[in-house]
């Protein structure tokens, strides 16, 4: 999953967090039901405009949109990394 698709997730929270169905955030947003979907699911990037007038219609700050997002995706990052077990990098510089 890259950011795209937790870009999504945190959009898919904050719309569910509010009781919204997709359709609905897409009338308040101004936006086609379809993109809402699609931005959900991490098959489009939103543009910035939209980005906004989602964040608008959910009553939140574009910067804890991205910030859920982020968070998701340092979550996924860490369990991948850490089902791995890899051994740590050493500095070339380790004597």
């Amino acid at each position: 999953m890259d950011r795209v698709h937790c870009f999504g997730q945190a959009v898919r929270k904050f719309r569910q967090a509010n009781s919204l169905s997709q359709e609905k955030l897409a009338e308040l947003a101004g936006l086609h039901r379809n993109l809402i979907g699609l931005v959900e699911r991490g098959k489009v990037s939103a543009s910035v405009e939209s980005i906004y007038s989602i964040c608008d219609a959910l009553g939140i700050k574009a910067t804890d949109l991205f910030n859920e997002a982020e968070e998701l995706f340092n979550a996924l990052q860490t369990a991948l990394t850490g089902s791995r077990r890899t051994q740590p990098r050493r500095s070339k510089l380790e004597l």
